[in-house]
């Protein structure tokens, strides 16, 4: 089954075989980006993506995944910061990279897959689990957090177990896109691992690249030249994002990375 819609020049396809891609005459380097893309579930009713690095099993994902309370203020019961859910930030406005994006949510249920990973009030962790989509074939494995950022970027990293099965992993593209250029989103969002779909690919371009002086970025190691250029440091899209996407990819023509889906553009 597939579902397709189109809005302006942006469409969004879920697919839940390798035919169902085939029909839509997807190039592929972009079906090798798709492949690249991973659920990640934690516990038995929280999902988001994740990006495959390498054939070790290195998956990238976001922080706010992993530890919510630090991206958040307070819930919807006035709760501190330990208890604040992504769902409650979207009600108390959090959510100015999802407007950006033109990503509409109705109520506070749209949010529930990425509520809070670990219970800060809790010393057992959930399990988290990686499932790999190749064609028709579904394999799930264990993964372990092996980084989480503490500084502003929400990136955290994860390692699956080792399984007989040879990784696709991600192809990144070291030059910075264009305003214009296309883009497409990958990412499980919307319909979960109960849906058993592959995960969604959206279309759109390139709306605006976000760029700060070198000099104000002081997270850059020392040994890095800039040489006083402006770097980029998010970019913004007409391709739809949907809750479930977060730790998705952003890729261009080519199937090449050029960006990691989040939410909160204010921890740049």
């Amino acid at each position: 089954m597939v579902e397709s819609c189109s809005m302006d020049n942006h469409r969004r396809f879920v697919s839940n075989s390798a035919n169902d891609l085939n029909q839509y005459s997807i190039p592929p380097s972009l079906r090798e980006a798709i492949s690249s893309v991973v659920l990640v579930t934690v516990g038995d009713t929280t999902w988001a993506s994740g990006i495959l690095l390498n054939k070790n099993g290195l998956v990238l994902t976001n922080a706010h995944l992993l530890e919510p309370w630090r991206f958040g203020r307070t819930s919807p019961l006035g709760l501190q910061h330990k208890t604040t859910s992504l769902a409650g930030e979207y009600l108390h406005g959090e959510n100015k990279l999802l407007q950006s994006q033109h990503c509409k949510m109705s109520n506070e249920d749209s949010f529930k897959h990425e509520v809070s990973f670990f219970n800060l009030g809790s010393k057992r962790e959930k399990r988290i689990s990686v499932r790999l989509d190749d064609g028709e074939k579904q394999t799930w494995c264990s993964a372990s957090v092996v980084f989480i950022s503490k500084g502003p970027l929400d990136v955290a990293l994860l390692q699956m177990e080792k399984i007989a099965i040879e990784f696709c992993a991600i192809r990144p593209e070291f030059v910075c896109p264009t305003a214009g250029s296309s883009a497409y989103v990958v990412g499980h969002g919307l319909l979960g691992p109960r849906s058993g779909l592959c995960s969604s690919l959206s279309s759109g371009v390139v709306s605006k690249v976000v760029q700060i002086p070198s000099a104000q970025h002081s997270h850059l190691p020392s040994n890095v030249q800039t040489d006083n250029m402006d770097l980029p440091v998010m970019l913004q899209t007409t391709a739809a994002v949907h809750p479930g996407s977060s730790g998705g990819v952003i890729v261009n023509s080519h199937g090449r990375m050029v960006g990691l889906i989040t939410r909160y553009a204010q921890t740049l």
